[in-house]
């Protein structure tokens, strides 16, 4: 095995649990060594650029290490995954006008309320400013939970 074999295969591993390393790394080295040899087939293995060019091809066939090693983990790769995706789009669905209506009630009466004269730019510019802010945050909250909850439990939004 090459060092540049060695590298790639390293970089895999890397970004997998410490106690599935070793196993990972012997089948990733095998299938470049075999896919190497089928290259080759039955051209002079002396011939050390041959054998670089076509170990450098496979690599590049593999990909990028990172993106191998997903296929080798068990942990899922996703924030929402499908089975809470429902329950996340209906709580945005509902959650965020609800948040938006209520913001823009609330601003609009506490101006209204604290200012004594009441100028229709400064009234505005303070709704849309909270209205945004209070709906960025209600997304964050949402998404934060189910992404937890997604996490913490074996059924998802179960």
């Amino acid at each position: 095995m090459s060092a540049l074999t060695e590298t790639y295969v390293d970089n895999v591993i890397a970004h997998l649990p410490e106690k599935s390393r070793d196993d990972i790394a012997a089948e990733i080295t095998a299938t470049i060594t075999d896919m190497v040899e089928d290259r080759l087939g039955e051209a002079d293995p002396s011939s050390d650029d041959r054998a670089a060019t076509v170990e450098r091809e496979v690599l590049e066939e593999l990909g990028d290490p990172a993106l191998l090693s997903r296929e080798y983990s068990n942990a899922p790769q996703f924030l929402i995954g499908p089975k809470s995706y429902p329950i996340f789009i209906w709580s945005l669905r509902w959650v965020l006008p609800a948040v938006a209506v209520l913001t823009i009630l609330a601003n609009v009466v506490v101006h209204i309320a604290t200012t004594p004269e009441v100028h229709l730019g400064a009234l505005l510019g303070q709704t849309i400013g909270n209205t945004v802010t209070a709906l960025l945050t209600a997304f964050a909250v949402i998404t934060i939970l189910i992404g937890l909850g997604e996490r913490n439990m074996d059924g998802g939004a179960t």
